[in-house]
């Protein structure tokens, strides 16, 4: 599994908005919140953000839904009731309290933002910025700068949006992490690990495209292997059986289609054709008997400590590689313990194994781990904190900033 920052989640607050007496001309800000102007490309921004929550939750809540559909438009549908549009312009301001709800508790904690990290992200938001994606292409726009400026995102916009993202991670971790405030304690991330989460190592056996004697063979060796795993056997070495078993199948199966009399099938005709000076010819140029090159044999010697490299981490009821109900079927297993499992296509053998064993996956996604664990809990939080932040909307920008505008096409790039 790949290290990897989560993006956290935050539940549905209330924010507190104090509503401006008079639409402001300006709307180069879209807000004032906590005192402060937010850039209206940060509003945008985050438009965008909420719009895509809108559509995935639009989506579960409506699996029969085609929005593929000919003149399907998400800004037509409605999401708990509002209506799409006004559904994500309260999300978007939902993400702008938690977002500013971040910052205070970033400087609650003492932190601040150094210039080597804030050099690293302007260099990241510099290469996004001349990025060609396909994908905008689409929308007659060369880069993902071109789009973001046509829809009214700067540039320092988009760096203030991923400082946000790195304060997040930081007081997360400086709530939760090792030298936190709240450390969490090593057994409570083992046990969730555990509960969440799979090991296994697998011998798949493809089966589609075999004949009746084949599967018959795939089925038996399945069945053998399962025992021979539950008797002590090395995984690698039925896995190198298999292998060397598939490689032998297929040659035969080469051999059977070019075993013919290619003598009886192939004839070539025509008044230079000298069969036996051809033959004479080939016989000179080989200059006698050439003795095959000594084979040399080695010894194939498993290292245990190679297990490891294939072994299978999972995230319960997440994919699998085991595909329909590999996974189900796993988990019904014992421990330590091998078994055979069919689907349409393949056969596998499986070999359900104790996941805490493996301390360096522990290790090495350590903060992966915890943001999984902890990511509810500390969203809470952020909203609470949230809550206690007074906004005042500047209605002129309210107004004039619709997410029909910039999310449509993100949404629907087909259309």
């Amino acid at each position: 599994m790949q290290k990897t920052t989560t993006k956290i989640t935050a539940i549905i607050i209330a924010a507190v908005m104090i509503l401006s007496l008079g639409a402001c001309a300006d709307t180069r800000h879209a807000m004032l919140v906590n005192g402060e102007e937010l850039r209206a490309g940060v509003y945008i921004y985050l438009q965008l953000t909420a719009a895509h929550e809108a559509s995935e939750k639009f989506t579960q809540d409506n699996p029969d839904a085609d929005i593929f559909e000919e003149g399907f438009n998400f800004f037509s549908q409605t999401v708990d009731g509002k209506s799409f549009s006004d559904w994500t312009n309260d999300r978007a301001l939902e993400l702008i309290t938690e977002k500013t709800a971040v910052k205070l508790m970033f400087d609650e904690l003492g932190f601040t933002i150094s210039s080597d990290e804030e050099l690293a992200v302007r260099r990241n938001v510099e290469n996004l910025w001349g990025n060609t994606d396909p994908l905008y292409n689409n929308f007659n726009h060369d880069t993902w700068g071109d789009f973001y400026e046509s829809i009214g995102v700067g540039k320092e916009s988009l760096v203030e949006v991923v400082m946000y993202g790195l304060m997040e991670e930081r007081v997360f971790l400086g709530i939760f992490g090792e030298d936190g405030t709240e450390p969490a304690a090593q057994s409570e991330i083992n046990s969730f690990f555990e509960e969440n989460f799979v090991r296994y190592r697998v011998i798949r056996m493809e089966t589609i495209g075999l004949d009746d004697i084949q599967l018959r063979e795939i089925d038996a060796m399945a069945a053998d292997f399962a025992d021979r795993l539950n008797a002590g056997e090395t995984y690698l070495s039925l896995l190198y059986e298999y292998e060397d078993y598939v490689t032998a199948r297929d040659h035969a199966h080469d051999e059977d289609i070019w075993d013919r009399d290619w003598d009886e099938q192939l004839t070539i005709e025509g008044p230079d054709y000298d069969e036996e000076a051809v033959n004479e010819e080939e016989e000179t140029d080989v200059g006698g008997d050439v003795p095959d090159d000594p084979i040399e044999e080695t010894e194939i010697v498993i290292d245990p400590t190679s297990f490891n490299d294939f072994d299978r981490l999972e995230r319960i009821g997440g994919y699998s590689y085991l595909h329909d109900y590999g996974q189900e079927f796993l988990l019904t297993m014992e421990m330590n313990t091998a078994a055979v499992h069919f689907d349409e296509n393949d056969t596998y053998v499986l070999q359900l194994l104790p996941i805490l064993e493996r301390e360096d996956w522990i290790l090495e996604n350590s903060e992966f781990l915890l943001f999984e664990m902890l990511e509810d809990e500390f969203a809470n939080r952020v909203s609470a904190k949230a809550n206690t932040i007074p906004v005042v909307l500047n209605e002129a920008a309210i107004k004039r900033y619709k997410p029909e505008t910039a999310a449509k096409r993100l949404l629907q790039p087909w259309l």
